[in-house]
């Protein structure tokens, strides 16, 4: 950004580029209007084995799960659900996490 490369051509192609790679990739259109760009090649998701951090896990959920309550009204029956949104490639995370969660059970 300082130099101004991204305003150039292949500015603008490398960030296509790294865009490929994340979450959801790159949208129909964007692919085929730049049919020539090859995506980066993102490197493995290796979870490790230390422990989870009660203090990382509680601000990682704030910002990418939900928790919520529903109430049936007629019989007073209590649903409660919290769901993290990841990416499929992320599962041995939520493996983690869940197993984190059991051992406050």
């Amino acid at each position: 950004m300082i130099t101004k490369e991204h305003l150039t051509q292949s500015g603008l192609q490398q960030i296509i580029s790294i865009k490929s790679a994340i979450n959801w990739g790159n949208s129909e259109l964007l692919m085929n209007t730049f049919s020539n760009i090859k995506p980066i090649e993102r490197p493995p998701y290796i979870i490790s084995e230390v422990p989870l951090n009660p203090h990382w896990v509680s601000g990682f959920c704030e910002g990418d799960s939900s928790f919520s309550i529903y109430l049936r009204p007629n019989t007073n029956e209590v649903q409660v659900s919290f769901i993290i949104y990841l990416n499929e490639r992320e599962e041995p995370l939520l493996i983690k996490i869940q197993s984190f969660f059991y051992g406050f059970y």
